[in-house]
């Protein structure tokens, strides 16, 4: 019987953490560069029978879980739509990689948000203030012009003058970054990025969220059912532990 109120109380707790998981994503379907967040099936610590029942030829029963759980989150690095702006200095990656930036604490962040904008003193800074970086990890400056020009490889040109070209950089499959806020995100300890293959820079476009709207109402309509579903069998298993004490002391009395 208490197994039941566990195993309700788990499909509880999951319902509710897939319901935040996915109500921040549906917030954030309109932020650019935003990348969604994905929580895997899992279940919870299981219980070992064999240490207290088996069936009649001696066999151990085996194993039984206390209910669903969820694993760690994963960040679903899937391509955004692009969306055009006309704003020359706003870039979107074609392709798998990040734009390399640094804080102004020092740390290197990458994103895929490439709405960036020229500072009062010529930097080139992200939405966050973040600074830009060049292919030899340099903030980049840019001159006042009214011609700037983003190649397909990076290179930026004022006024048909070469001044710098944008560091991009990729990542291992399976590499799980850790956001930061802001479209920001940085490198597990110990993890290296390596340089991008086949990536093309799009001026005049940024990448929009790449939450699918979709499937973000299913899963919600579906997890609200669970939950609801959850609340009901914790509600029945109580009532049913609470009559079973009741009548085991009315029948002992």
């Amino acid at each position: 019987m208490i197994r039941g109120i566990y195993t309700a109380a788990a499909g509880l707790a999951t319902a509710q953490l897939r319901l935040g998981v996915v109500s921040n994503n549906i917030a954030n379907a309109q932020t650019v560069g935003y990348k969604q967040d994905r929580l895997p099936d899992d279940v919870t610590k299981s219980i070992d029978l064999q240490r207290y029942a088996s069936n009649a030829q001696g066999q151990p029963i085996g194993a039984v879980t206390l209910g669903p759980g969820v694993g760690l989150s994963q960040l679903d690095l899937t391509a955004g739509p692009m969306q055009e702006t006309s704003n020359p200095l706003d870039l979107a990656i074609g392709g798998s990689g990040f734009f390399s930036t640094r804080a102004p604490d020092g740390t290197v962040r990458y994103t895929r948000d490439g709405g960036f904008h020229q500072d009062v003193d010529g930097s080139l800074r992200a939405r966050d203030g973040s600074a830009v970086l060049d292919t030899n990890g340099q903030p980049i400056t840019l001159p006042q012009s009214n011609d700037i020009a983003v190649a397909a490889d990076g290179t930026i040109t004022a006024d048909g003058n070469q001044v710098a070209q944008l560091q991009m950089v990729d990542f291992a499959a399976g590499t799980q970054l850790n956001k930061v806020g802001n479209g920001m995100f940085t490198a597990p300890a110990g993890t290296a990025p390596q340089a991008t293959n086949g990536v093309q820079v799009y001026q005049g476009y940024v990448e929009a969220s790449n939450v699918d709207m979709s499937e973000s109402m299913v899963a919600t309509m579906s997890l609200v059912r669970a939950y609801e579903a959850n609340q009901k069998l914790l509600q029945m298993q109580d009532e049913t532990l609470r009559a079973t004490v009741n009548d085991v002391g009315k029948a002992t009395g």
